[in-house]
């Protein structure tokens, strides 16, 4: 039955027009029970893109969760969007907040989802067996993985191979601002509100969202998650993450929120695992397309060199990281350079790519060997940057126990581990040349008799992802928002 259709009418009343909500509610009134394909396909015919959105979103939540549906996305010109049916295991219930008259649900006063809220229809709505299907969008790349209930997971290259049956859908979002810190169910105010933090990470949050559309697109029937990279560090002590800028300027939100949490959880993890235990003073070096170093005490995040946004801190691909704030204002106040073009110099036009001509750490070192001088300055001045960052996160510990190696460049790159080494061994690092050339994450790759432990972790963000969204269905699985 409609039971759940018409909790979720009241959304639509956010995104459609009175005239177009009377369009839904008349395609779903038509039918007591929920519309088949072929009554589907007829409703869809000949209205608003918008109004059919709707209908196939309100229609799917009516079927029993456990239903799953694909949502076929056609080319340009081909047929109308019509779900396709997988099998099913469970009727739905009641939805809380409302009651039943004549076969059909209706909302009780004042029962409005709120933003990152969805009106729950008891526990067998909620799918928490079954495979997570993770969206991981990166500054250079989307990755996809589909993790088990057992944990265990398997890349993709397309959507349309996750299986049937998933429990939900996870999205990486790198920045939730002050507001958002906890994984959020994902209902359409809530996109809506993450919309307008894409500017705090262009790079990231906007391509983010964008995936996020499509794939509530292409499986409207189950749970969407975001899961915020910001999340790990919200237990960096205010003198790590409070800039000494005017008041005025910290009440708009601008603080140290530090990147890369997912990778880092995962990083501390694994670190306890082939340590035999916790090292008390971590640090860990994500260095990928985008790159950052965190200092970890006792498991937590304690300080990170990503700031406000992912533009500070180390060297990155196409990221200048730190720079004096006067450079920018000269470059716009005094050189009369359009500050678009000093935004997107920044992000984009900078770090490796301006130094060596090619963000690939594997191209930039390859030149370098080949004796190509602006390659080897540029791995000069990236190296520099890394050993002095984690020299100063030591110091803000107060010690180093382990140090950690992660991301692309630093799983993958055994000159960019040695030459850290080399420059941290003042602070007691030293790795095995053998082990070091050799390794496969996870491993370790201490010297004998190091005072500080050495490890390359694999990134798995996807199993933190997969976790997280586990948890917040299982949890709170009416409860999106923080």
């Amino acid at each position: 039955t409609l039971s759940i259709a018409f909790t979720q009418m009241a959304e639509s009343s956010d995104v459609l027009r009175p005239d177009e909500q009377e369009q839904v509610a008349q395609a779903l009134e038509d039918d007591a029970e929920v519309l088949s394909n072929t009554q589907l396909e007829e409703q869809l015919a000949g209205r608003p893109e918008a109004v059919q959105d709707e209908i196939i979103r309100i229609n799917t939540d009516a079927r029993p969760l456990a239903l799953q549906v694909a949502l076929l996305v056609p080319a340009p010109g081909g047929p109308a969007r019509v779900p396709q049916l997988l099998p099913h295991d469970a009727p739905p219930r009641p939805e809380a907040g409302g009651r039943r008259r004549g076969g059909r649900l209706r909302l009780a006063a004042g029962a409005r989802p709120a933003p990152g809220r969805r009106m729950a229809a008891g526990p067998s709505t909620v799918r928490t067996v079954g495979p997570v299907l993770v969206m991981n969008a990166g500054s250079t790349s989307v990755k996809l993985a589909v993790v088990g209930d057992d944990g265990e997971a398997a890349a993709i290259d397309d959507p349309g191979e996750a299986p049937a049956g998933l429990a939900a859908v996870g999205h990486r979002i790198v920045h939730g601002g002050e507001r958002y810190r906890e994984p959020l169910v994902l209902d359409d105010a809530a996109v809506e509100a993450l919309e307008g933090l894409s500017a705090l990470a262009p790079l990231h949050n906007g391509p983010a969202l964008r995936i996020v559309r499509e794939a509530r697109r292409r499986f409207p029937g189950v749970p969407h998650v975001a899961v915020f990279d910001t999340a790990f560090h919200a237990t960096i002590p205010e003198e790590a993450s409070t800039y000494a800028v005017p008041s005025s300027w910290r009440e708009l939100g601008i603080r140290r929120y530090g990147f890369h949490g997912l990778s880092v959880e995962w990083a501390t993890e694994r670190a306890a695992s082939l340590l035999g235990g916790p090292p008390a003073l971590l640090v860990v070096c994500h260095i990928g397309g985008g790159a950052s170093a965190t200092a970890v005490r006792d498991g937590r995040s304690a300080d990170t060199t990503m700031g406000f946004s992912p533009l500070e801190g180390l060297v990155m691909a196409t990221r200048a990281g730190s720079l004096d704030p006067d450079i920018p204002l000269h470059l716009i106040l005094r050189r009369r350079l359009p500050a678009e073009d000093v935004e997107r110099a920044v992000s984009e036009e900078s770090g490796l790519l301006a130094l060596a001509g090619t963000g690939d750490m594997r191209a930039v070192e390859a030149a370098a060997e080949g004796g190509e001088a602006d390659a080897a300055r540029a791995l000069a001045v990236h190296d520099h940057r890394l050993a002095a960052a984690v020299g100063a996160l030591a110091a803000s510990l107060g010690g180093l126990d382990a140090l950690v190696f992660t991301g692309g460049a630093g799983e993958g790159s055994a000159r960019l581990r040695a030459e850290a080494a080399r420059r941290l061994a003042f602070l007691g690092v030293a790795i095995d040349p053998g082990r070091n050339r050799e390794a496969e994450p996870d491993a370790e790759i201490s010297a004998a008799g190091s005072r500080v432990r050495t490890l390359v972790v694999r990134a798995r963000e996807e199993i933190v992802i997969a976790r997280a969204v586990r948890r917040t269905l299982v949890n709170s699985p009416s409860e999106g928002a923080p």
